[in-house]
């Protein structure tokens, strides 16, 4: 999906292509990018929605008649191809009730924002056919929707008499609908998770923010809807790790595909393990200590990497959005390197990444990933790759690379083969490799 945005934050108009598969946003401070990474995870959350409401009337289950077929087939295929006019209605819609909550501001900041997604349908198509969605929606023990044997076709099947009346069948289809929406919309969006820069706050505090906010300090923490609505002005990916965080004895009962990358990241760039003591609190340990250590007298790369450590332990999933603002956050360069390397250990194995950086060392090593994976010289680059320590699993196929530039506008970047270049970064290089020589000179000389 290609999806343009206007007037978000202090970017004008953006059009970012969500079907690649690592999305690097760049740019000096304060363009934009936190702005466009936040409402592309808001428009994730639609997908979440429960009881959706909104415009379009998919489907009738009966017209002008008060009763109901005990089995009614819908043909998904031909919903879909008649009725995209009323999702792209419904995703711009939502997005504006949205947008306001995701950022923990009012309504009236982002009056005048709009989302225009561009669908690719047949892709949409296929992850319908892919999908796991139909969880049997229930309407009361009267009404359960299936997939049915034909794959492009619903089974709507109640249990009741045929004689219902025009309320009851209404009630029926709007469930219809929602599920259809439902459906729809966790086709064309993926799961997305998000760290924001504020995770190292959260994975230090988060007792004291919940118990000061929203708690009593009497009660145990017991985390609900209600208690993390009243976490505004906090925007939603706060308030998310929030939640993560005060629910992290849960979680940690899950078991993902990817812990073999929470297990890379302890080893190439913690050297130490991350687990949870009997109060839930996160502690750090290395085989050299004595003891374990609480995360609050651990090491700046523990604080900022533990949140990270527990999604790809816990909680990944294939086809997540896994959205990442400044993965350098306390890292000394040579983890940064690193860093880019897990990150597409990440693309590679099957979550999407969307990151946003500052860092000259994270993109110049995107870009090694990139050229070192070539048809042009392969027994060159398999030498090149042992002499370097590069891996298969880490290299990056450039077309599944996008690039963006926030400055006054944002503007594509250029991917190739061997990468792309980032201007903002290296004119200051540049400038700095200059303005030291000629200091040097004209006092060493």
């Amino acid at each position: 999906m290609k999806l343009t945005l206007e007037n978000i934050g202090k970017v004008k108009h953006a059009e970012i292509d969500l079907s690649k598969d690592l999305i690097v946003l760049c740019g000096p401070n304060n363009t934009g990018k936190t702005y466009v990474a936040y409402s592309v995870y808001g428009l994730c959350s639609i997908r979440k929605g429960s009881g959706i409401i909104g415009p379009g009337p998919f489907v009738k289950l009966v017209s002008g008649a008060d009763s109901l077929d005990s089995v009614s087939e819908i043909n998904l295929k031909q919903v879909f191809s008649e009725n995209h006019h009323w999702i792209l209605q419904f995703i711009a819609w939502q997005f504006k009730i949205e947008i306001p909550y995701v950022f923990g501001v009012s309504e009236s900041v982002f009056m005048g924002s709009n989302i225009i997604p561009n669908l690719d349908f047949a892709k949409v198509w296929e992850e319908i056919f892919k999908s796991s969605f139909l969880e049997r929606v229930r309407y009361q023990g009267l009404l359960t929707i299936e997939k049915s044997e034909n794959s492009d076709s619903l089974s709507v099947i109640h249990s009741q008499s045929n004689e219902i009346s025009n309320g009851k069948v209404a009630v029926f289809e709007s469930l219809v609908n929602n599920a259809i929406k439902r459906l729809f919309l966790q086709a064309i969006f993926p799961n997305a998770h998000i760290e924001p820069t504020e995770r190292i706050a959260v994975n230090l505090f988060w007792k004291e923010i919940l118990v000061k906010r929203t708690f009593s300090e009497d009660e145990p923490v017991e985390v609900t809807e209600e208690k993390m609505d009243n976490m505004r002005p906090f925007s939603s990916p706060v308030r998310e790790s929030l939640q993560q965080a005060a629910r992290i004895s849960e979680i940690r009962l899950k078991k993902s595909e990817f812990a073999f990358l929470a297990d890379d990241i302890e080893r190439d760039i913690l050297r130490g393990k991350l687990s949870l003591n009997a109060d839930n609190d996160i502690v750090f340990s290395i085989e050299t200590a004595s003891r374990s250590i609480g995360i609050h007298e651990a090491g700046s790369s523990v604080k900022a990497l533990a949140s990270i450590v527990f999604y790809l332990r816990h909680q990944a999933q294939r086809g997540d959005l896994y959205i990442i603002d400044e993965p350098e956050l306390t890292l000394h360069p040579d983890n940064q390197r690193k860093m880019a390397r897990i990150l597409a250990r990440m693309m590679n194995a099957g979550i999407k990444i969307m990151m946003s950086t500052h860092s000259d060392y994270i993109i110049r090593e995107l870009n090694n990933l990139m050229m070192l994976k070539t048809d042009r010289n392969p027994e060159k680059a398999t030498a090149l790759m042992e002499k370097y320590g590069y891996k298969e699993e880490e290299l990056l196929d450039h077309n599944r690379v996008g690039a963006y530039l926030f400055t006054e506008n944002v503007m594509p970047l250029m991917v190739g083969e061997t990468g792309f270049e980032v201007k903002t970064i290296d004119d200051q290089i540049h400038q700095l490799n200059e303005s030291s020589m000629d200091i040097f000179l004209a006092l060493h000389d």
